[in-house]
């Protein structure tokens, strides 16, 4: 079977991960990342900020 390019190779399974880059902020920046089996989006951790909640 020939693999399409739209769908991945069959041969890898199911589960196989399509990660693709994706621009955010402005073309050619790359600073997302898109999972095309789940449908989500990831901003890249360089740009992520982490915020602490205070414990009561």
């Amino acid at each position: 079977m020939k693999p399409d390019p739209a769908v991945g190779d069959p041969h890898r399974g199911r589960f196989a991960s399509r990660l693709i880059e994706r621009d955010w902020l402005s073309p050619g920046d790359a600073l997302l990342t898109y999972d095309a089996n789940t449908r989500y989006e990831w901003l890249d951790i360089n740009k992520s900020e982490l915020v602490q909640l205070e414990q009561q």
